[in-house]
């Protein structure tokens, strides 16, 4: 929500990047619902394009650009002009992207500066030590259930060995 109150944009979204499948996939939008869950291919459009290359992404006129992908804009009803795409940094240096951030059409009519650029860039930053620091908990989480999926079957293991030893009375 902050960052959409920095920039004002009409629309924002997020996309997890998937290195395997090359694509990157829509996690989460502000004023599209729509398009969650959109795929695009790596190299696809501004969000595919920051997902390969790894490069921030800042265009006034979206329709100039041979890059814009102008599905969105059918699908969505708005009309694209300037542009930020971020890439959120991988946990490790010089790592791909984790995830993508772009926002559409500044509010006020004003396009997207370079100084928003480095605003975003420091925002991205950020949210690539949250995702990891998240990505931490759920591991550490899934090793606790592992080790307490093993304690259960040890319990039942020893119950079992006790009920042979002893019989079921």
């Amino acid at each position: 929500k902050c960052i959409c109150d920095l920039f004002e944009p009409e629309f924002a979204a997020m996309f997890v990047c998937d290195h395997i499948n090359n694509e990157v996939f829509n996690v989460a939008t502000k004023e599209a619902e729509c398009i969650e869950g959109v795929t695009l291919p790596f190299g696809k459009g501004f969000v595919g394009t920051v997902a390969e290359t790894g490069r921030s992404l800042l265009t006034e006129n979206a329709y100039n650009d041979p890059r814009f992908c102008r599905h969105v804009d059918s699908v969505t009803g708005q009309l694209t002009k300037s542009v930020l795409c971020l890439p959120i940094p991988g946990f490790q240096r010089n790592s791909r992207p984790v995830a993508v951030f772009q926002v559409i059409n500044r509010g006020n009519g004003k396009s997207f500066s370079e100084e928003d650029e480095q605003a975003m860039a420091s925002i991205c930053n950020e949210l690539s030590l949250l995702l990891r620091w998240k990505s931490t908990e759920l591991n550490d989480l899934r090793h606790r259930i592992k080790r307490l999926h093993v304690l259960a079957h040890q319990t039942e293991d020893l119950e079992a060995s006790i009920l042979r030893e002893y019989g079921s009375s």
